[in-house]
């Protein structure tokens, strides 16, 4: 039977459509600040399919969702939609609609401007840009950013890449070990073709020395084999777990010395072949 994580909040009738379709489904009782967190999180979720509906049929029917989402924030804060209209024209009369669909790529100011504090605040948000001009070309470093430049510029490497990797995108995984709803420990990595590589795996002091870690390992690499992987990678410090991995299997490929204030770093693998 599979088992799937959901962890998000439906609507009112999806209960009842799961039961009749012989679903069988674990709830939970939210609290009232719990309930707030679902709900802007299922509003993240909608208006993530607002901006990505095709057609206008589809933008519709995920402007309804979102609709349906401000409702319940707004009953369980007890705002009224009233008290948002007005603050909508008070908004308005200051700064402006959205009518015009006015863009802004950059801004300028003197070092000390009040603008700066934008970026320290959200530093993600609005990334420090540093510019400078070589044969024509404009270059920009942003400082403290992901944006849809980091996207493209990845999308580019793979498919630079695709004639020697294949085209197919690697598949993101995570582990998490919760303890009465209390995140315990976990893993995360991907997987590319035949390579699984770890990017982390972690285990709360409380529950180390106790199985944990060799529990985490024997599912990953079970995980791992079942996708068709043959070796699993993972990097570790000399002050976290090298010796750890050694012991269940893994030996260590690369040492680099000095890699982040003085620490060793090795990258490990395990052959998962003969297991």
């Amino acid at each position: 039977m599979a088992k799937f994580r959901f962890e998000k909040i439906v609507r009112d009738k999806v209960p009842q459509i799961l039961e009749v379709q012989g679903i069988h489904f674990v709830q939970k009782e939210l609290s009232a600040p719990e309930k707030i967190k679902a709900l802007k999180d299922k509003l993240l979720e909608e208006s993530q399919e607002v901006h990505e509906a095709s057609s206008p049929q589809d933008l519709l029917e995920e402007i309804a969702d979102v609709a349906e989402v401000l409702d319940a924030i707004l009953a369980q804060s007890q705002i009224t939609w009233e008290e948002v209209n007005l603050a909508r024209t008070k908004k308005n009369e200051k700064s402006g609609a959205f009518q015009k669909s006015v863009y802004i790529k950059t801004v300028e100011a003197e070092d000390g401007h009040p603008l700066e504090s934008f970026h320290y605040e959200s530093p993600l948000k609005y990334p420090r840009l540093h510019s400078s001009e070589k044969d024509g070309i404009e270059i920009m470093l942003h400082e403290n950013s992901f944006t849809p430049l980091d996207e493209e510029i990845l999308k580019r490497l793979r498919d630079f890449n695709a004639p020697y990797f294949g085209s197919e995108k690697a598949q993101n995984f995570t582990l998490a070990a919760h303890e009465n709803d209390v995140l315990i420990g976990g893993a995360s990595g991907f997987i590319k073709q035949e390579s699984c590589f770890l990017n982390v795996v972690f285990v709360d002091d409380s529950h180390r020395k106790k199985g944990q870690g060799q529990a985490f390992m024997k599912i990953l690499e079970d995980f791992a084999k079942s996708k068709g992987c043959t070796k699993l990678d993972l990097e570790t410090f000399e002050f976290q777990a090298p010796a750890f991995y050694e012991k269940i299997g893994f030996r260590v490929l690369t040492t680099t010395k000095n890699w982040l204030r003085g620490q060793t770093i090795y990258l490990m693998r395990k052959n998962l072949k003969d297991i």
